[in-house]
């Protein structure tokens, strides 16, 4: 099964989980650390990376061209929202990392799951 947002979340916009993506990341990396034969929890980080990759989480949010008067680059990106959007990369990597050596060793559903997410 591929879940989408339509899936999940039907009757909400995807920018509205955007504020917590690094949250419901770090939960579903915590479970999987638990329960890392369950292949839902992948599945879900597979659905959080969809839902990123939909809204270009990852890529710049700063505008080219947007000067101030007196024509200094005016940046448009939140320090805090740079941070979170890092953290989400160092969090995402390592779980990949992660997922690479340990899936050595699933098979059947589990494997598919984790190839989904990698």
């Amino acid at each position: 099964m591929y879940f989408t947002h339509k899936d999940l979340l039907p009757d909400q916009t995807p920018e509205l989980f955007q504020k917590w993506i690094f949250r419901f990341l770090y939960d579903i990396i915590a479970t999987s650390s638990k329960y890392p034969l369950v292949s839902g929890i992948y599945r879900l980080a597979t659905f959080v990376m969809n839902i990123c990759l939909e809204l270009d989480y990852f890529k710049s949010t700063r505008s080219e061209g947007a000067t101030t008067e007196d024509g200094i680059e005016k940046m448009d990106i939140d320090i805090n929202e740079t941070e979170q959007v890092v953290a989400v990369c160092v969090l995402v990597r390592r779980f990949a990392h992660e997922v690479l050596s340990r899936q050595k060793q699933y098979r059947d559903d589990l494997l598919v799951s984790c190839l989904q997410f990698i």
